[in-house]
């Protein structure tokens, strides 16, 4: 097992992260929507990869189909652009994680990387949540360990496979991964459900490889109490 003091978590979100509505919501927080981590967020043991493109709409432009559109395609292009994927290389080889968590269209871009680039050797594991990507076995070498978490009742899935005439993987199991149902129940967004639920840090921090597994702590609090 990673020693505590050692561990370090990298949290990659999705699409929207950075989107402020006029006296509605700000941009995400620190968390970057990841209110399950956010304990060890505090205490320096995860960081978050802001990558989303910065915009502010009135709480009226976000009720229309258009603007939140256009800024879904806008980020589906820039989660993939050289200068994200460079931005995202010198996070990980700054902060060196242990494991890395991808939520939704996080979960594409970071699929996106290690199509073009290799992670580093710090790297154990790879939870992918929720993803808002094509159903393919994720290009990583073999050290990895990959969580796939989904949930075939989620909506705004539902609407991307609409919109991409493709099922998106986090709607089903995938191949080639360890797939984990966690249901969607918590409103108000069952997109982000998982990312606040107490489970998904289970999972990340759940002992890595062949070792003994240990009861799970169900929260983050609880994995700073064992420390």
């Amino acid at each position: 097992m990673i020693p505590f003091s050692m561990l370090r978590i990298a949290l990659i979100p999705g699409y929207a992260t950075e989107l402020a509505t006029k006296g509605f919501r700000s941009a995400r927080a620190t968390d970057a929507g990841f209110t399950a981590f956010r304990t060890l967020i505090n205490q320096a043991h995860a960081v978050t990869f802001r990558w989303g493109i910065p915009r502010t709409l009135s709480f009226f432009a976000t009720l229309a189909l258009m603007p939140i559109l256009t800024l879904y395609r806008n980020e589906e292009q820039h989660a993939i652009t050289e200068r994200t994927m460079s931005n995202l290389k010198t996070f990980l080889t700054t902060h060196q994680p242990e494991v890395i968590v991808a939520h939704s269209l996080g979960a594409r871009l970071l699929m996106e990387y290690c199509h073009r680039h290799t992670l580093p050797a710090s790297v154990k594991r790879v939870v992918l949540c929720q993803a808002d990507m094509p159903t393919v076995t994720p290009p990583l070498h073999h050290h990895v360990e990959i969580l796939h978490v989904y949930c075939p009742w989620d909506p705004s899935l539902i609407l991307s496979s609409i919109l991409h005439s493709d099922v998106r993987a986090g709607l089903r199991k995938m191949a080639g991964v360890r797939n984990i149902l966690i249901p969607l129940w918590r409103p108000i967004n069952f997109h982000t459900s998982s990312i606040r639920d107490a489970r998904l840090v289970d999972l990340a921090l759940e002992t890595l490889g062949n070792e003994a597994p240990r009861a799970p702590l169900r929260s983050a609090r609880g994995f700073l109490a064992a420390r």
